[in-house]
């Protein structure tokens, strides 16, 4: 308001003009200009003479961002803006205020108080677009008189005369050349009532049994899962695939048609007979030719691990599934997108399929990327590159990325059990000495024995199956507090003694493996494997009641439980008491299993002879043992 306020609706200078000041407000419009780098902010609360634009910040917020800037002020072809040199540090999240409605008539010469403020005019019609291609402007009428929109936040909407709107929704500038303007944040910004209907704009195979079919506009949901809708022809030999289902994607303008037969090496033709726009326009009939679905050349995840010399610094082109998405704000203060993309691309390590997910990095808020989600199966072009030993991909833009489908299936993934150190290492091994890399969508399960929060960002949840322990990470940024197991809801420090399976995309920390959470429905309640004998038994040590020949090859299956949250340690005597090996030795319990060879600690057979089994569990300060002999012998 101090920056604003002049007196004079019909305009005037900042009475800073020309100073440096500090302000803090909330962001109410992002990613505003030609090179996408401008911000409107407002007083919280909004209202009169409380809107500005900052110019050029040092990092672009998200929108309802609380926002502190340091710049000058400065009259840029008389609008008032925060400019030369800003910093920008991001203090929270804060609310957007509601927008000002105000009569279009009052922009040419009386909109002063309005300058950089969120406002509302009501219906309106197109009346003028000889602007539009060369200053991206159009003129609309209400009952006041006419204003002008301008499209410096990037809109899809392409006006035409005659098109009108229930309302239209944007952040006041100015240009001395053509006055106030509204500037609509996006589509969603422009209530249309169009009168036209929706256009079929073309149709394209991304998959051998899925057909991407795009509008013009925005279609209502009518009418969208209606097989019947669709048709889809072989030209080759005029006969009609078999139309499974339908789905429109969240942009509104895709519908993705799924087919039971295959779409080979062919030209097909689709007829849309039956969808309706959200003004509720019907398309009546509409065409549209497309080719037989190609696979087209993408580089192979696998192969990046396996040579990511080779790879570094490259341009490349990935077509995968999003597993894992956040919207990260660093130290800075500045906002940057992390997410996972996994293909099906694979590759055998000491016996094992192992396949593999990449990181997605990029400076910008998430709402700057809306096509990387999870759950999307999309292409993304940008270059590999390794930031403090990770590789990801980075340099992207909106553009570089295109949406093949929404609510794909989930990568199939790679189960392993939490002790297994060697197979998680090679989950994020990478052929250069020193670099690891994550995103590969993993499973593992076990007994949670540890939750620490509030550590650097984030929490550490601690999973053990009774093999050895994994760490889980869980970014504060996912605003993930409570899951769900048989129908009852945990918060994280709740979830200690429990015993569930788990998913998420791997991750390396000081080049250790470790998992990343972040939804809900990736904790799943399981139970242990506990033999039908023992069931209900929290402390049990059970071996067959027979001698075993280790000499021979010979193995002996120990199966045990303790209680979860207690030390165990499972030692082997003589019968002088000495102790001939460790067999476990562990910070948490529950159920394991394993099969012991006979060996002692120097892994040296042991002579024949009866041995003592000791299972101990602490939990407390308390001590719980269960004992079982058990007989060396060898095959007569």
């Amino acid at each position: 308001f101090d920056l604003q306020y002049t007196g004079n609706p019909s305009g005037g200078a900042s009475p800073y003009d020309g100073e440096i000041v500090t302000v803090t407000g909330i962001v109410t419009g992002t990613n505003f200009g030609d090179q996408r780098d401008g911000f409107f902010m407002c007083d919280p609360g909004g209202g009169l003479w409380t809107g500005i634009l900052v110019f050029g910040p040092s990092l672009t917020p998200a929108l309802g961002d609380c926002v502190r800037v340091n710049g000058q002020i400065t009259e840029y072809y008389d609008l008032t803006e925060v400019t030369s040199g800003n910093t920008v540090t991001i203090l929270g999240r804060g609310t957007v205020p509601e927008p000002m409605t105000i009569p279009i008539g009052i922009l040419p010469d009386s909109a002063e108080a309005y300058e950089g403020a969120l406002v509302r005019i009501g219906v309106c019609v197109v009346t003028n677009v000889s602007d539009w291609m060369s200053y991206g402007q159009f003129d609309v009428r209400d009952a006041t008189g006419t204003g002008t929109i301008l499209g410096d936040f990037g809109l899809e909407y392409v006006p035409v005369i005659g098109d009108s709107f229930t309302s239209i929704t944007g952040c006041v500038t100015y240009h001395s050349a053509v006055g106030w303007m509204i500037a609509p944040r996006g589509d969603a910004d422009m209530g249309i009532v169009d009168r036209r209907p929706p256009e079929l704009v073309s149709a394209s195979a991304v998959s051998d049994t899925s057909v991407n079919v795009v509008f013009n506009e925005r279609l209502s949901l009518q009418g969208i899962s209606d097989i019947t809708t669709y048709h889809i022809i072989n030209q080759r030999d005029l006969t009609e695939l078999h139309v499974l289902s339908a789905h429109l994607f969240s942009s509104g303008k895709t519908v993705q048609i799924n087919v039971l037969e295959e779409l080979s090496d062919s030209a097909y033709q689709v007829i849309v007979d039956g969808v309706w726009d959200v003004a509720g326009n019907p398309l009546v009939h509409a065409t549209a030719e497309f080719p037989g679905y190609e696979p087209g050349e993408y580089t192979p995840i696998a192969d990046i691990y396996n040579d990511f010399d080779a790879y570094n610094n490259m341009i490349v082109t990935l077509r995968g599934v999003i597993d894992h998405m956040q919207d990260v704000t660093t130290s800075s203060g500045s906002r940057r997108i992390s997410a996972y993309i996994q293909d099906n691309s694979w590759r055998i390590i000491n016996g094992d399929t192992m396949r593999y997910g990449l990181s997605l990095s990029q400076s910008g808020a998430a709402s700057t990327f809306p096509g990387i989600q999870r759950g999307n199966l999309i292409t993304i072009t940008g270059t590999v590159t390794a930031y403090q030993g990770a590789i990801q991909m980075g340099t992207f833009t909106t553009n570089n990325v295109t949406v093949l489908a929404e609510n794909a299936p989930m990568p199939k993934p790679m189960m392993f059990r939490t002790g297994d150190r060697t197979l998680q290492r090679a989950i994020i091994w990478t052929s250069s000495e020193g670099n690891y890399g994550g995103g590969t969508w993993c499973q593992t399960g076990g007994t949670i024995y540890q939750v620490d929060e509030n550590v650097g960002g984030g929490t550490n949840m601690y999973i053990d199956d009774g093999s050895g322990n994994i760490t889980m990470r869980i970014w504060d940024s996912m605003n993930l507090d409570s899951v769900q197991l048989d129908g009852q809801w945990y918060k994280m420090r709740e979830l200690v003694g429990k015993y569930c399976t788990i998913l998420g995309p791997s991750s390396a920390y000081n080049g250790d493996f470790q998992m990343l959470g972040g939804y809900a429905e990736d904790f799943v309640s399981a139970t242990p494997d506990i033999p039908p004998e023992h069931a209900g038994e929290e402390f049990y040590l059970d071996v067959p009641n027979r001698p075993f020949a280790p000499d021979l090859g010979q193995r002996l299956h120990i199966d045990y439980n303790t209680p979860a949250l207690g030390e165990v340690r499972l030692r082997v005597f003589d019968l002088r008491g000495r102790v001939v090996t460790t067999l476990v030795s562990k910070n948490s319990g529950g159920h394991d299993a394993i099969d012991w060879d006979g060996r002692d600690q120097l892994r040296e057979l042991l002579p024949m002879g009866t041995y003592i089994l000791h299972l101990e569990s602490v939990k407390d300060g308390a001590s719980k043992t269960k004992i079982k002999p058990v007989v060396i012998g060898t095959k007569l």
